[in-house]
């Protein structure tokens, strides 16, 4: 990391980190709003970019789009909209859809199915029956 408090490309900072920014809704937000948000910071960058340092990881360039959280369906149509989407990013999506319902309903039947009490048999149980099934569709499971 080179950008942020105490640190710089001469000093940067070494370790794990996240891309930023990462702006996250749900399946269910409003759709105006999630339309209006990537037409913003899409469409109106370079308004904005130079107001603070970590800006340019909202142009579009440096967007990834074939990230490990899916985009929301309205963001999917902006960048067909616009062009900048493929189908290699398509299918990357479509993956992870598939991922995250499979991640739902197994968490839905494992939390049904009277799991442990304890707090350590619980997550050693879970941690488990997830890998499981991301294994039985063919996807791994990163996490056990």
């Amino acid at each position: 990391v080179t950008s942020g408090a105490g640190i710089s490309k001469d000093e940067p900072w070494i370790g794990s980190s996240y891309p930023y920014p990462i702006i996250i809704a749900n399946a269910d937000a409003d759709k105006k709003l999630v339309d209006g948000l990537i037409r913003v910071f899409t469409e109106d960058y370079d308004k904005y970019k130079d107001s603070a340092p970590g800006n340019a990881g909202y142009a579009l360039e440096n967007q990834n789009l074939n990230w490990v959280i899916p985009l929301h369906d309205v963001v999917v149509d902006y960048y067909k909209e616009i062009g900048h989407w493929t189908e290699d990013m398509q299918q990357h999506q479509d993956m992870l859809v598939q991922r995250q319902n499979i991640l739902l309903d197994t968490w839905e039947s494992y939390t049904k199915a009277n799991p442990p009490a304890d707090k350590e048999a619980f997550k050693k149980g879970w941690m488990t029956a997830r890998a499981e099934a991301l294994q039985a569709a063919g996807m791994n499971p990163v996490f056990r």
